[in-house]
């Protein structure tokens, strides 16, 4: 797994966790999810595009909750 972690006073944001496809659906998000709130507790924040639904249903399943939407103009 590759990421990184931006620091927001009480909160922490994830971005970027990539798992390559040979290594999916063997629980390593999990674990990866599991330790990061073991280091640095909750709230945890993390973004997905909204079209990656597989990334979508696989936070769900960890507990995250969907509650703002961001926007872009081109």
């Amino acid at each position: 797994t590759e990421g990184k972690r931006k620091n927001l006073g009480e909160t922490h944001e994830i971005h970027n966790i990539l798992i390559d496809k040979r290594y999916r659906n063997k629980g390593l998000l999990r674990q990866a999810m599991e330790q990061l709130e073991k280091l640095y507790g909750t709230p945890l924040y993390l973004d997905v595009l909204s079209q990656n639904l597989n990334a979508i249903r696989a936070y769900k399943r960890l507990g995250f909750l969907s509650f703002s939407c961001r926007m872009k103009k081109k």
